[in-house]
């Protein structure tokens, strides 16, 4: 049985190779998650690499890197940070990456398993030179989910685009 679809419309493989890189900084309780979601993405893994730039973390999270860095050893690699702050590790950071293209994640953000693929598609077709998607704030606590809704309305964030998840377009700032 042949595919109905015309040739054209089959997807091309990703050829583009992507380097993430991760400032991090005392967050033994997010480190695995935000890992697992930029190792669990749908972009082939041979071309993904993670870079994480570890403040010289005090709360286990060096720990749970060296252990993170055994189950992905051939795509993840730790660098010290010791001025701890995100611009130095970020910094740092660039010059080791090998990729085409450069993705900047954050520990406290979740990532939908295309997040990547979709980075790197929409920069191909826009010329953009920087891509994210919206923020999309998390909660536990009551508090937090207040704090939330009050960010995700007109009134907690103006006219930001970076924020609004249902609008697609270029923007002065991008988050992620």
């Amino acid at each position: 049985m042949s595919d109905p679809r015309p040739q054209d419309e089959v997807p091309a493989l990703p050829t583009t190779t992507v380097t993430v890189i991760v400032p991090c900084f005392n967050e033994v309780d997010h480190i695995e998650a935000c890992l697992r979601d930029l190792f669990e993405q749908d972009y082939p893994a041979d071309l993904l690499d993670v870079v994480v730039a570890d403040g010289m973390s005090t709360d286990g999270t060096r720990a749970v890197l060296a252990e993170l860095a055994g189950r992905w050893p051939q795509r993840l690699r730790l660098i010290d940070n010791p001025q701890r702050v995100q611009a130095a590790a970020l910094a740092a950071m660039v010059p080791l990456a090998t990729g085409d293209v450069i993705v900047r994640a954050d520990v406290h953000a979740r990532y939908a398993p295309d997040y990547v693929r979709q980075c790197v598609a929409v920069g191909a077709a826009t010329g953009a030179d920087n891509v994210g998607g919206a923020m999309r704030p998390l909660a536990g606590t009551r508090f937090q989910q207040a704090l939330c809704r009050a960010l995700d309305s007109r009134l907690g964030v103006g006219n930001a685009g970076y924020r609004d998840a249902e609008r697609e377009g270029w923007v002065d700032t991008v988050f992620l």
